[in-house]
């Protein structure tokens, strides 16, 4: 039976009078079929704070099957910021930040062992403002989808994994996709078999594209690299080690 935890909080609501109030979040959760969903949202330049751990310490460190959901608003020059940690197989993270007005943004996911799924998508439309994202994967068969729009865009994903004799079989999927003003930055490491990368990133206003992708001690890995900067400058690079790799590069 899957067990739901909802948290929904808005500085408006529980501070009338406080112009700069900030939210924060922390929350555990122990056993198989957990169900979480953090939603924060702030009309100042205050901070929006989460922290979720499913499966770490106790209970076996079980959270198969469990799912987390993380929606957060900000106000003008805000502070975005969302943690995930799962420990365990079959898991589900989705974090959703949009800082309309500017500020700062920032999530980190970390997933261990096979068949788990993470999607960030951060937004912000304002001039200087950052993003970032960061995802680790340890186990078969990760999935991982970013999606940044926003000035800075940074993006880091690693997956890695073996199975008892040792050979690599991670079978990753990472979509990166990042529409940012000023700087995208997209890192992505593999070390497995059979893994797929694909990197879109569009400077559209000619600013900077940089992708780097590394697959290592695998083979028949994938890497597809896609830049638009129109007088701004592209840069990418590729290490794939093993065989039967493929790899294609877009620059214009």
């Amino acid at each position: 039976m899957k067990k739901l935890l909802m948290i929904s909080v808005s500085a408006l609501a529980l501070s009338a009078g406080a112009a700069f109030a900030d939210n924060g979040s922390n929350l555990n959760q122990n056993g198989n079929g957990n169900s979480a969903t953090i939603d924060q949202a702030l009309d100042s330049t205050a901070t929006n704070n989460s922290n979720v751990n499913q499966g770490v310490g106790g209970n076996n460190n079980a959270s198969f099957n469990s799912t987390v959901d993380v929606g957060q608003i900000g106000g003008n020059g805000s502070s975005i910021s969302s943690g995930i940690q799962q420990n365990d197989s079959a898991q589900y993270a989705k974090v959703r930040q949009n800082a309309s007005a500017g500020g700062t943004q920032g999530s980190n996911i970390t997933q261990s062992n096979f068949d788990n799924v993470a999607f960030v998508t951060q937004t912000t439309n304002a001039g200087t403002d950052n993003q970032q994202s960061g995802v680790t994967q340890t186990g078969q068969n990760g999935n991982v989808n970013v999606n940044q729009s926003g000035p800075t865009d940074n993006s880091s994903v690693v997956q890695s994994g073996n199975n008892s004799n040792g050979a690599n079989i991670v079978n990753g999927g990472v979509n990166v996709t990042q529409t940012g003003l000023s700087t995208n930055n997209s890192n992505v490491n593999q070390s497995s078999d059979a893994s797929a990368v694909v990197v879109s990133q569009d400077g559209s206003s000619g600013f900077t594209n940089s992708s780097s992708v590394s697959q290592s001690a695998g083979v028949l890995n994938s890497a597809n690299v896609f830049q638009s900067a129109n007088a701004g400058n592209n840069s990418s690079g590729i290490n794939q080690v093993g065989s039967g790799n493929f790899a294609t590069v877009h620059q214009h």
